[in-house]
């Protein structure tokens, strides 16, 4: 099965032609082996990237040593699609990955809210339709994106911030193991519904969490058996300080306290990852409000 992507683009003159589209093959490829280069770095809470030098949040825009689970989830995604090239075009597919339209700051970051991200730009984030499934539940969540500007010192108005209450779809853990059994072999991203005690542990710095903790399901193909036994979870884990890998049926269970289920995406293989959107208005405010920002030294990580 072939994903279309669900917004095509015309070449603007000066911009490099569009990618070809990947296959499932390739991709899984590609999937399998930046999972395993990966396996060696260490995994921390903190976000260790940034806007580059000079910026408000003066790190690196690419990892190169440690990741946290998003940013782990983020450096897959940009290698898949970035496989073989240079780290010059790794990062600015990277910006695609982390930024709205490519533009590059912390006011833009998907990463933010990652239900934030699925509604406005989900590129390359394809949604499975879940309401076929076995488990397929709807959550209402409302971010209190104040309160997490407050705690990471940002005096900047994000993007689109009066948007703040989200409808998830999910499966629940017991429907995910069933909805294995009808998707194609492959790998699919990802995300927990975070629960009560979940929000307890890490939410200190946003309240109530809606779509949490990037995962890849591997989904295996057993032939006759059944494929959950074949179907694998990876994830960058704080609790170990590395990428860990699990059963998927051993995984659910052991999170069955934290997540109420579980969000599902696949990675559109016709992405264009060279496309930029032009700045809209808002864009070009926070641009514009950041540029006049020093670097935030006291600003919080986590």
């Amino acid at each position: 099965m072939i994903i279309q992507s669900r917004r095509k683009k015309a070449a603007r003159p000066g911009r490099a032609p569009a990618a070809a589209p990947l296959t499932r093959e390739v991709m899984n490829e590609r999937f399998a082996a930046a999972i395993e280069e990966s396996r060696g770095m260490p995994v921390l809470r903190e976000d260790m990237l940034g806007e580059g030098e000079g910026a408000w949040d003066s790190d690196p825009r690419y990892p190169t040593e440690t990741v946290n689970c998003l940013i782990w989830l983020q450096l897959i995604i940009c290698e898949v699609y970035a496989r073989g090239q240079p780290l010059e075009s790794k990062i600015r597919i990277m910006d695609g990955i982390r930024y709205y339209g490519g533009h590059v700051a912390y006011g833009l970051r998907k990463s933010h809210f990652i239900e934030h991200w699925a509604l406005l730009e989900p590129e390359p984030l394809v949604a499975v339709r879940l309401h076929r499934f076995p488990g397929y539940s709807r959550r209402t969540v409302r971010i209190d994106k104040e309160r997490f500007r407050a705690y990471h010192n940002y005096p900047v108005r994000l993007y689109r911030e009066e948007l703040d209450t989200f409808d998830i779809d999910y499966i629940t853990a017991e429907g995910l193991l069933k909805a294995v059994e009808d998707l194609a072999p492959g790998y699919y991203i990802s995300f927990g519904v975070a629960g009560p005690y979940y929000e307890k542990l890490y939410g200190q710095g946003q309240g109530a969490m809606g779509l949490v903790h990037s995962l890849i399901i591997r989904i295996g193909d057993a032939g006759d058996g059944p494929r959950v036994e074949q179907s694998v979870v990876y994830h960058a884990s704080t609790v170990l300080g590395s990428v860990a890998e699990a059963p998927l049926a051993v995984y659910v269970e052991k999170m069955s306290s934290l997540f109420y289920g579980y969000a599902l995406f696949e990675l559109d293989p016709a992405w264009d990852f060279h496309a930029r959107p032009e700045a809209d208005e808002e864009v070009e405010r926070i641009l514009r409000c950041e540029a006049t920002l020093p670097p935030n030294e006291d600003r919080r990580k986590l």
